[in-house]
């Protein structure tokens, strides 16, 4: 029971720390503003942005890969029991390429079940390559990545609070990083519960790459 009570203690401060940076990061940002080179884009279609930006002059050094975490965790877990403490996206695999995500992180076990850390899920990586799949054969002109590493042990916490502190920074991050000359080194920006605005600030700079702005 007091290993129990240490472990929730220590989410409770986790998460007051997280709003103590937020309340930071909020004054920072009316400050700096969130404005970088490819800011003001929006793909017509974020199932296909790389192709909208033409095949024949993106190259692999110009992208900046919009990621997920734990890509694979929609569905792990028990729902409001164990869920809350694995699951790092709502969306399946193929709804995240679909939205525009290029990079996937999947940890598995040994037997193959996908996990986020000691918690196993009742599905295989075999729903992630069949994801994959589907999105490739509905694609002519998009790149991605797919990691796959097994995984025994990670700490894990309350997953959606702290991403909803933290979320509507990611502009910010990116605008910080051109502001402080280091631009030029954003290769893969991943994120918990992926959406669209994230997508479009990574393809916004990599279209500002493509075309010579950034």
């Amino acid at each position: 029971m007091a290993a129990i009570g240490a472990f929730f203690s220590g989410q409770v401060n986790r998460v007051k720390d997280v709003a103590n940076q937020q309340q930071a990061l909020t004054r920072r940002q009316s400050a700096s503003g969130q404005d970088f080179p490819g800011s003001g884009h929006r793909p017509a279609d974020r199932k296909t942005w790389m192709a909208e930006l033409g095949p024949e002059r993106l190259r692999v050094h110009q992208v900046v890969w919009p990621g997920t975490h734990n890509s694979a965790t929609a569905e792990i877990g028990v729902p409001f029991v164990t869920r809350p403490f694995a699951q790092c996206q709502s969306l399946s695999v193929y709804h995240q390429l679909a939205t525009g995500c290029r990079l996937l992180d999947v940890r598995v076990q040994k037997d193959r079940r996908v996990c986020h850390g000691p918690l196993v899920a009742s599905y295989t990586v075999d729903v992630v390559i069949d994801d994959v799949r589907r999105f490739l054969s509905e694609t002519a002109s998009e790149v991605l990545v797919l990691e796959v590493r097994t995984e025994t042990d990670n700490p894990v916490l309350l997953v959606e609070p702290v991403t909803r502190r933290i979320h509507r920074f990611a502009r910010f991050f990116i605008a910080q990083a051109f502001a402080r000359g280091l631009g030029g080194k954003l290769q893969v920006f991943s994120t918990d519960f992926i959406d669209g605005d994230f997508v479009d600030a990574c393809a916004g700079v990599t279209k500002a790459r493509v075309d010579g702005a950034a």
